[in-house]
């Protein structure tokens, strides 16, 4: 299988990086398109993602230019990924049905994917005919919960309680959950994202994709 595992963001030089997969947020201080084509040329073999606001799901009066900042931004890294989260407040209702369908519609582009990543109380039945009508891949945490449909996952492995550091019980999850698949984004957001993604590559035999 494919695997990329890495980051929400980093500090210091981007050439510096040494991992896979390089997610950022898409805020006002995102830098220009000509620093991340910066970026880009730097490391050519980092798979690139961005994640919107919430707001764009949810229909904030910041949705628009959000929107427009992360097409942009996706064009200039290349980005094989566009994640969309949602709150609480991102209910299944009809409304937010046609709202998830027509802005995975309006980010999707040749090569590129769009991600949705709900909170809240979501059948597993809904998030399936939900994220097969829009066309996205759906954003859990599989060292918890079950993926999603598909033959790709997107997965975000949060800090559990009050630890931050992954368990050997929750990446034997993982991999269970992964091993099935063609192709595996790992985001790391709690400590030991090195190891991980160590023990990933071996438990998976995955080739190195170090950039």
């Amino acid at each position: 299988m494919d695997l990329f595992v890495g980051l929400a963001g980093f500090r210091g030089k981007i050439e510096r990086y040494r991992f896979d997969l390089l997610e950022f947020a898409v805020t006002p201080t995102l830098p220009k398109s000509k620093v991340l084509r910066g970026f880009r040329e730097a490391k050519p073999r980092v798979v690139f993602s961005l994640r919107t606001a919430p707001s764009v799901l949810e229909g904030g009066s910041d949705a628009e230019d959000n929107v427009e900042r992360t097409i942009r931004s996706a064009d200039a890294l290349a980005a094989r990924f566009i994640v969309l989260p949602s709150g609480p407040r991102f209910t299944p209702t009809t409304r937010n049905r046609t709202r998830l369908v027509e802005s995975a519609k309006r980010l999707a582009a040749e090569g590129r994917h769009v991600a949705w990543e709900p909170r809240g109380v979501w059948e597993e039945a809904e998030l399936a005919s939900w994220s097969e009508e829009a066309g996205v891949t759906v954003v859990r945490d599989l060292t918890r919960d079950d993926h999603v449909g598909g033959e790709v996952a997107y997965t975000r492995l949060l800090p559990f309680g009050t630890g931050t550091r992954l368990t050997q019980n929750g990446l034997e999850k993982l991999v269970e959950r992964l091993e099935p698949l063609q192709e595996a984004f790992v985001i790391v957001a709690s400590e030991g994202a090195v190891q991980a993604r160590t023990r990933l590559r071996e438990w998976l035999g995955a080739e190195d994709a170090e950039a």
